[in-house]
């Protein structure tokens, strides 16, 4: 870019400006007003997951370019190739397993998921895994060796994923009051919105 526009001038810009404070948009400066700009057309290119009609050029100076159709890979290329060969097997079961539509699938935040993941105990993974696909050793799951599917705590029910939220005994509900309020300590930390406010 500096070798095409010789008049160009470059400033560092600190990013999320807009996460830290409550500065009116109108007294931001100008390069601030575009860095916000930019982050929010990328998320919102991300949430529609859009596809590139057709390649970009190489860039200037590589020796070689890998693309994985029409999209160009630069960086974290060892994460890119996994994504790539592991990906599509993974979308396909996930929309089998949980009965749901393609653009579904794509328009959740894999990335994040993965990187929450990443912070977790091993067990913690393993059991979030699980949560997420419905593979939870509950009632369900063990009718089919035979066994009782009633919940154990309330007796009233089958014990479904759904039902762990909603069983009335009074130990399922203090579990789940004291989960709720470990997320809000961790979520709404650093936030200026409070994302369980209605809870």
């Amino acid at each position: 870019m500096a070798i095409e526009f010789d008049n160009l001038s470059f400033a560092w810009v600190k990013g999320h400006q807009d996460d830290d404070d409550n500065t009116p948009e109108k007294d931001r400066p100008l390069e601030v007003r575009m860095n916000i700009a930019c982050d929010l057309a990328a998320k919102e290119c991300m949430r529609k997951c859009t596809e590139p009609t057709q390649r970009a050029r190489p860039l200037g100076g590589a020796i070689a370019t890998l693309y994985f159709g029409n999209n160009m890979v630069t960086t974290n290329m060892k994460e890119q190739i996994q994504y790539a060969a592991q990906v599509p097997k993974m979308k396909k079961y996930i929309k089998s397993r949980l009965k749901c539509k393609e653009h579904i699938v794509d328009e959740i935040n894999w990335a994040a998921i993965g990187r929450a993941k990443g912070r977790q105990k091993l067990h913690q993974s393993i059991r979030t895994s699980k949560m997420m696909y419905g593979w939870l050793n509950i009632g369900v799951q063990k009718k089919y060796m035979g066994q009782d599917d009633t919940c154990p705590c309330c007796g009233n029910a089958k014990e479904t994923q759904i039902h762990l939220y909603r069983c009335p005994h009074k130990d399922m509900r203090d579990t789940l009051r004291s989960s709720i309020a470990e997320a809000k300590s961790k979520m709404v930390k650093g936030q200026r919105q409070n994302p369980f406010q209605n809870i």
